[in-house]
């Protein structure tokens, strides 16, 4: 049986304190900025990417890092994924990009 796609902001609802949670548990909890330091190349894997907050803390944690590795990859999975209807309602700020990657999947 396929599960039905869940939008993000059904599973994870609008908070004001999420970014602070973000930095407070996933990027102190997972040892960062610390273990990307002294590296070319970090990856973070996360499952669940929500409404992003994880992946924003970590962005603006690794920018302001003086001794940041080079590049920092992260990769996240969101189970399961929305359909493209919904994906295309729920990205307007980089229809550009989605638009690219959905062409031909309406």
């Amino acid at each position: 049986m396929k599960s039905p796609a869940v939008a993000p902001a059904e599973v994870e609802p609008p908070d004001p304190h999420a970014m602070d949670r973000a930095r407070r548990v996933f990027i102190a909890g997972n040892g960062l900025p610390g273990r990307w330091q002294g590296r070319e190349r970090f990856v973070v894997l996360e499952t669940g990417f929500g409404l992003g907050h994880n992946f924003l803390a970590t962005w603006d944690a690794w920018r302001q890092d003086p001794a940041r590795c080079e590049r920092l990859v992260f990769v996240s999975v969101e189970p399961p994924p929305p359909d493209a209807r919904t994906w295309r309602a729920r990205t307007p700020a980089a229809c550009w990009l989605r638009n690219s990657l959905t062409d031909g999947h309406r």
